[in-house]
């Protein structure tokens, strides 16, 4: 069953508030972490370094661009005559920046509210052990205690649980995803293909 876009008001608040209950879980935890390594966190507000990329979306986390993208005084799409953005580009900066800025920051997607944080990254939740990855610009003095390092696999599956939920109100397969370029270049008509609308 599909749904009609673009959605407003309290179905959208809906759909967005376990993405949202997840985002805040993880800006308290970054913050508990900044807070303990004071200086050892160089990822901020401000810092692009990880944003020279065209990222592709779940759905949930599309709906918190959109909505964001919607909002007065945040950045409108491109025209429509403008030229999509090429799928060959090596390096496409974040079409949300702006002079080196996030024009979304608060409601930016979950893997920039956490890069900088060192990662465990698990292939099966029931998996003890796993990879670690960090940011180059952060630790350098030494990786963080156990209990500051963040669970991406336990994320990540959190995450699929609110995008599973938004794409059963929408009737919107699970296999399709947004680049962020496309997002801000046709608006809530990014996915309207794939509802059927």
């Amino acid at each position: 069953m599909s749904h009609p876009l673009p959605l407003a008001g309290e179905e959208l608040a809906q759909l967005l508030r376990p993405w949202q209950q997840i985002a805040s879980k993880a800006d308290a935890f970054f913050q508990q972490v900044a807070s303990r390594y004071p200086g050892q966190l160089r990822c901020r507000e401000g810092c692009d370094t990880c944003c020279q990329q065209d990222l592709s979306l779940s759905l949930v986390e599309s709906l918190a661009v959109l909505a964001r993208l919607r909002s007065p005084g945040e950045p409108r799409r491109a025209p429509a005559s403008a030229p999509p953005p090429s799928p060959a580009a090596a390096e496409q900066p974040c079409a949300l920046l702006q002079e080196g800025r996030c024009t979304i920051y608060a409601n930016r997607p979950l893997i920039c509210r956490t890069h900088g944080l060192m990662l465990l990254e698990r292939e099966d939740p029931a998996q003890q052990e796993g990879q670690i990855s960090v940011c180059p610009l952060n630790f350098s003095d030494g990786p963080p205690a156990a209990d500051s390092i963040l669970d991406a696999t336990l994320l990540a599956s959190a995450l699929a649980v609110a995008d599973g939920m938004a794409r059963r109100a929408l009737g919107i397969p699970p296999e399709i995803r947004y680049p962020i370029s496309q997002l801000v270049a046709q608006g809530w008509q990014a996915l309207s293909a794939s509802t059927g609308g």
